[in-house]
């Protein structure tokens, strides 16, 4: 069996950075392709460092963390709220209108 091997040049090795994005919740990457915006992101982590105003590097450390946790949890909503609405949009009938006797009419 021939040994494999990964991308080589920098564009091929760019490539896989973005496997996790079929599932964008586990994604490592800050912005996604199609789902936010660099400018976004660096507003959203000065926000962050602006309310925290970190004095020492574990300070800075920990905001980074938490800008990122955030910022992951919006991707997480937007996700949620996109998949409610799919949903919704399948059901035919307004299931407000459904009791335990049935149908109201």
């Amino acid at each position: 069996m021939p040994k494999q091997i990964g991308p080589r040049t920098p564009e091929g090795k760019a490539v896989p950075r973005y496997n996790a994005t079929k599932f964008g919740l586990y994604s490592e990457s800050r912005v996604l392709p199609e789902v936010g915006e660099e400018h976004e992101w660096l507003e959203h982590r000065q926000g962050v460092f602006g309310a925290v105003d970190p004095a020492d590097y574990l300070e800075e450390a920990l905001a980074e963390r938490i800008a990122l946790i955030l910022w992951r949890f919006k991707r997480l909503v937007r996700y949620e709220r996109k998949q409610v609405r799919n949903r919704q949009s399948s059901i035919h009938f307004d299931l407000a209108l459904r009791t335990p006797q049935g149908l109201i009419r």
